[in-house]
């Protein structure tokens, strides 16, 4: 079962932000950013389950507004960027202060015979009550 990181801070509507973190297998241990076979996203909308931005097992392999870069070390860690763009800061439901939504990046390695997850939720904040407590 893989936790899931909630993040406290949001991500104002329609701006851009950067989500990092590290590729590791099921010890912990990191993982060669050159020994990846996949690396995808799926990006929901929490209460309706709809898909974000057209990221449905989408291919975030160093590509589409995600990078993988590794230093070998010691330790070898290999970080995930995710450059999140306008288009993924929108609000799909009834207009509420912070809407959450959920990341789930997998990866697949050697060979594709072994697999991990991460999940990250956080909210997405509408700009109109941001604007109105200025």
């Amino acid at each position: 079962m893989v936790s899931t990181v909630v993040l406290t801070t949001p991500v104002l509507e329609h701006q851009t932000a950067s989500y990092t973190f590290v590729l590791v297998d099921e010890a912990g241990t990191g993982i060669d950013g050159a020994t990846i076979n996949t690396l995808t996203l799926t990006y929901i909308d929490v209460a309706t389950g709809t898909v974000i931005n057209s990221r449905d097992n989408q291919d975030v392999h160093n590509t589409n507004n995600v990078t993988l870069i590794t230093v070998t070390g010691p330790p070898l860690v290999t970080t995930v960027t995710w450059s999140i763009q306008p288009e993924d800061a929108v609000l799909l439901g009834v207009r509420r202060a912070i809407e959450p939504h959920l990341a789930i990046f997998q990866w697949t390695w050697g060979g594709g015979t072994k697999h991990a997850a991460h999940k990250v939720q956080f909210g997405v904040e509408a700009l109109i009550y941001v604007l109105a407590d200025l």
